[in-house]
């Protein structure tokens, strides 16, 4: 490539000396405009003026307009600036190379849920620009729908584009069929003119109000992601975002459009649940929207995010609670805990109990002994209302009373699914034929397209995990997804079935590889003796000191929300057996510090204590928000001159509903008030009216 004959330095300082000329004739007021062409690029050269920006050279105008509904032009670029890892809630603002782009603002640690794609936080499932994949980017009249580029209703992918088969004449009513040379395309039918209402834009008859082909004029096209609406171009936002002109903004973060679109936050005040709200003072940072003191919240202990699972936080490390001290990192009663009983780390033998930091064979309070084992006879589908009541297959323990699974209906004293068992099709007693199946509670001669049939039960084979592809192919440790067995994360498929190669003895190292009888696998290797703190239960090693599935004893399982210690089910640390269920009296609601003590409807429980949630503050015995509270507003008893009606209360302050103006002690509407015509104190004459601000 040549270099313009403009670079060579003699044409240079020509060039410079004519710019300087033409300065001086400015400087003169000779009124002459420059019309050569700014050169950029060299060290040399100044940089390009503000609107502009530097392209082969020399300084140019960017486009006009941004090819997709939401971009905002930034010079040569057109950016969201809600998630531009080089244009980040503005067009300056560029996020380091570690960094990325999440609701307008830099920030390190990904993009959670959403999709990375080169710094950008991006949703693939709508994103034109990104759908389906990074750099995806949908046409002209295309809008992403579960990450797939679709035609825009009413449009129809006709030989490889969009077309709208309402108003194409070469595709008028469906691909390939088109209009006469004179004729023209309504509403997918071909006529000879327009009907009343529409408007002829070459050969269709299109209304101008809706049409995002030609939206308020002929051939003004609305951009990918938008619509018409009125005439005119909008966007079409996915929640929570709204459209706030051709943009999409999230209302409730918002600082420029808070609560309500043109809403803007003043200064030293941040956007939190649609409210604008002082940011936060000394001492104090935002997490999850509220202001906290990293060294006492509890929630947000020394860091936004790390909670105390004691409950206590001091100078921003966790501390535990009274009567609780620290083993290995865990909060523990030295009472209580068989674990820790008397001192961390002196372990209880399996199904003794700690009482008073003393092992012995007292069950925890709640609990109940049966053959030498503590039980929650509350849970316990073996003990179940008292030693040795069992509960059957398909049943659980609830409140002492066996009950049967959801799904499944109790039947001559047995658990059945009425929509699938052939003896109780539908209802109890109800039997199908030898030759039919049950199938959603109806005896049929046959499956339904999509299912087979297993045995006397049809099951659809692409996403039943006990029936993956084909008849008794179980997942186990993964999830059926298209008739084929996808695997958890550390699990293998073997033979069809996701097993752990570590303890599995049907597949103990690879698959296949069998253990013996009595030896049991462990670490991949079948061996004759578990490890030394673990028992043999089914060929399996495991620690009935800890493990909640054989717990003091082989297939001995703890009830939901128990954790296994020194052989004991019980409840966590810091929680209570309330009602025969295990309950977080430091952050229970229903059970705050204690059994039963519940929370108001506008508190949560925080160690232990009912405190207002996040954004309120205690008036009295009730739980306020000072930014919008009418009767509250900015403190406690500070109650909004006027009505609901005519006054809010906003950031703290009383102002005005939108529409009105504050006229002494009252807001009213200028337009219509006959003593405020116009403006406050303009007053009409008796026999006159105030219509739109003028008295008449």
């Amino acid at each position: 490539m040549h270099p313009h004959p403009d670079r060579h330095p003699r044409a240079r300082a020509v060039r410079a000396l004519w710019a300087a000329l033409a300065a001086a004739v400015a400087a003169f007021g000779s009124g002459c405009a420059r019309t050569s062409p700014l050169y950029c690029g060299q060290p040399e050269d100044p940089p390009c003026p503000e609107g502009t920006y530097c392209e082969e050279g020399r300084c140019v105008q960017p486009p006009a307009d941004c090819p997709l509904a939401g971009q905002v032009r930034c010079g040569a670029d057109c950016a969201f600036l809600q998630s531009d890892h080089g244009h980040c809630g503005g067009c300056t603002t560029a996020c380091g190379a570690s960094e990325v782009c999440l609701q307008g603002q830099c920030r390190a640690g990904g993009c959670g849920n959403l999709a990375d794609c080169g710094g950008s936080c991006v949703d693939l499932q709508v994103d034109p620009a990104n759908c389906g994949g990074c750099g995806t980017a949908c046409a002209p009249g295309e809008t992403c729908e579960g990450g797939a580029c679709l035609c825009a209703p009413p449009g129809m992918r006709c030989s490889g584009s969009c077309a709208d088969v309402l108003a194409d004449p070469a595709n008028c009513g469906g691909c390939g069929v088109a209009c006469p040379p004179t004729g023209l395309c309504q509403a997918g039918g071909c006529v000879t003119s327009c009907a009343p209402g529409l408007t002829r834009c070459g050969r269709s008859c299109v209304d101008l109000s809706t049409d995002p082909a030609s939206c308020g004029g002929c051939g003004n096209v609305c951009a990918a992601g938008q619509t018409c609406r009125g005439g005119a171009c909008v966007a079409t936002c996915a929640p929570p975002a709204t459209a706030c002109g051709t943009d999409c903004r999230d209302l409730s973060t918002d600082p420029a459009n808070c609560g309500q679109c043109g809403n803007a936050c003043g200064p030293g005040q941040v956007c939190t649940a649609g409210s604008c709200v002082p940011s936060c003072g000394a001492g104090q940072v935002l997490c999850g929207g509220r202001c906290v003191d990293l060294q006492t919240d509890p929630l947000n202990c020394g860091t936004c995010g790390t909670a105390c699972a004691g409950g206590r936080c001091v100078q921003g490390g966790c501390a535990c609670p009274a009567g609780q001290v620290s083993c290995s990192g865990r909060c523990v009663s030295l009472g209580t805990d068989p674990a820790n009983c008397g001192t961390c780390g002196n372990v209880c033998p399996p199904g003794a109990a700690c009482v008073n930091g003393a092992c012995g064979s007292v069950c925890p309070a709640g609990y109940l002994r049966c053959g030498g084992l503590c039980v929650n006879p509350a849970t316990d589908p073996a003990n179940c209302g008292g030693c040795g009541v069992r509960c059957g297959s398909d049943a659980s323990c609830a409140n002492g009373q066996c009950r049967c699974n959801p799904g499944f209906s109790l039947c001559s004293g047995r658990c059945v699914r009425l929509l699938s068992d052939p003896a109780n099709c539908g209802a109890c007693g109800r039997a199908c034929a030898a030759w039919q199946v049950c199938n959603f509670g109806f005896c049929l001669d046959s499956c339904l397209p999509g299912q087979i049939r297993c045995g006397s039960t049809c099951v659809n084979p692409a996403s039943d995990p006990a029936n993956c592809g084909g008849c008794g192919i179980r997942c186990g440790l993964g999830a059926c997804s298209g008739g084929r067995c996808l695997c958890q994360v550390g699990a293998t498929l073997c033979g069809g079935t996701c097993v752990d190669l570590r303890g599995d003895p049907g597949n103990c190292g690879a698959c296949g590889v069998v253990c013996l009888p009595g030896q049991a696998c462990s670490a991949g290797i079948c061996t004759a003796q578990c490890p030394v703190g673990t028992v043999n239960c089914s060929g399996w090693c495991v620690s009935p000191l800890i493990d909640p599935r054989n717990c003091g004893a082989c297939a001995h399982a703890c009830g939901s929300g128990e954790i296994c210690l020194g052989g004991v089910c019980q409840c966590p640390p810091g929680s209570l057996l309330c009602r025969g269920v295990c309950r977080d009296v430091q952050s229970d609601r229903g059970n705050c510090g204690t059994c039963g003590n519940a929370c108001p409807s506008n508190q949560i429980c925080v160690a232990g204590t009912c405190v207002c949630s996040a954004g309120l503050t205690p008036c009295g015995v009730d739980c306020r928000n000072l930014y919008s509270d009418f009767f509250n507003c900015g403190a406690c008893g500070n109650v909004c001159f006027g009505t609901p009606l005519t006054v809010a209360c906003a950031g703290g302050q009383c102002v005005c509903q939108p529409g009105l103006t504050r006229c002494g002690s009252a807001c009213v509407n200028t337009s219509f008030d006959r003593n405020n015509c116009g403006a406050c104190g303009v007053v009409c004459a008796p026999d006159q009216v105030c219509a739109f601000g003028r008295c008449l």
